[in-house]
C-alpha cells in the first residue's frame, strides 16, 4: 500500500508557545500538561495511513442475533474516550490551580480557567479504525491476531513503531459485547469510570508467555498469566490514559503504576 503524504502543515500554529512550555515558577500546572505529551507524540506519528493521528483497530467477532445493537453501542463508548479524558485533563489542572491557590502565594494572580486549545486537538486527532468481517465470526484469539498482522501490512504499518494503532487490537467478541451493552448511554461521561468494571479485550501482535500483567479491579488485585493464546484485558478509561502515553516508547510500554509488557500496555 502506496504511504499517504505526511501533511506538514497539519501541525498547530500555538503548539509550542510559551504558555505550554515554559513555567512562570517551579511546578506550574499550566505547562508540561499532560495533554501536551500526548500531542507531541500524536504529531510524531508518521507510519501507516492516518500520520499525525492515534486512535485503535476494533476488530469485531460477534455477528449473531442482536448482537448489531450491542457492537454500536461499545463503539459508540470506545469513541467517547477521547473527549472523555481530554475533559478530565482539564478539570484536574484546573482543580490543581484551585487547591494551590488557597495556600501558595505564587497562585494568587494565576486564572483558574485553562487553556482548551490541546485537549481539542488531541480529540480531534483520535481516529479508530472499525473492522468487521463476518468470516471472523467467534474467531479465535490467535486467528484474530493473524488477521491484524495482515490488515497492518495492508495499511503500510509497522508493529515495533510505538504506534498504538500497530501494536494492539481492540477485539469485540460476543462475551465482550454483552458486558459492555450494560454501561449506561453516554458512558464513560458522567460516570465514576475508575470505580467500574468495564473492559475490552486487547490482542497484541507479538505476544509474550512470560510475561506477567496485574489487574486493577476496584476493591482487589489479582495477577493474571497472559499466554499466547489469551487476550489482554484493558479497562474502558486505561484507553484514554495510560494507553496513550506508552505511544511514545517503541520497545517496550511502562504505565505509571508500575506495570510493565512487552511490547503492549495490558490491564490497569
Amino acid at each position: 500500500m502506496a504511504q499517504p503524504v505526511v501533511d506538514e502543515e497539519d501541525y498547530p500554529s500555538w503548539f509550542n508557545d510559551d504558555v505550554f512550555r515554559k513555567a512562570r515558577f517551579e511546578g506550574d500546572p499550566r505547562c508540561k500538561r499532560s495533554v501536551i505529551h500526548r500531542l507531541d507524540t500524536t504529531l510524531s506519528l508518521r507510519e501507516g495511513h492516518r500520520p499525525k493521528k492515534w486512535g485503535f483497530v476494533i476488530i469485531r467477532t460477534a455477528y449473531g442475533p442482536g448482537s448489531d445493537q450491542k457492537f454500536e453501542h461499545a463503539i459508540e463508548i470506545i469513541n467517547n474516550i477521547a473527549q472523555h479524558w481530554a475533559e478530565g485533563e482539564i478539570e484536574g489542572v484546573k482543580s490543581c490551580i484551585t487547591r494551590r491557590k488557597e495556600t501558595d502565594f505564587l497562585y494568587r494572580d494565576v486564572p483558574v480557567e485553562v487553556d482548551t486549545r490541546p485537549n481539542e486537538e488531541f480529540v480531534r486527532r483520535y481516529e479508530n479504525d472499525v473492522v468487521e468481517d463476518p468470516s471472523l465470526e467467534n474467531a479465535s484469539v490467535a486467528a484474530v491476531r493473524e488477521y491484524f498482522k495482515t490488515w497492518i501490512a495492508s495499511k503500510g504499518g509497522r508493529s515495533n513503531v510505538g504506534n498504538t494503532r500497530y501494536v494492539a487490537c481492540i477485539m469485540l467478541d460476543s462475551e465482550t459485547l454483552s458486558q459492555l451493552a450494560t454501561a449506561p448511554k453516554g458512558f464513560p461521561h458522567g460516570c465514576d469510570v475508575y470505580s467500574s468494571s468495564y473492559w475490552v479485550k486487547m490482542v497484541d501482535v507479538e505476544p509474550d508467555p512470560d510475561e506477567a500483567v496485574h489487574v486493577r479491579q476496584p476493591e482487589w488485585e489479582q495477577q493474571l498469566k497472559c499466554y499466547g493464546g489469551m487476550p489482554r484485558l484493558a479497562q474502558i478509561q486505561e484507553l484514554g490514559g495510560d494507553y496513550v502515553y506508552l505511544l511514545s516508547d517503541a520497545a517496550s510500554y511502562t504505565t505509571s503504576i508500575d506495570i510493565q509488557v512487552n511490547g503492549v500496555i495490558g490491564i490497569c
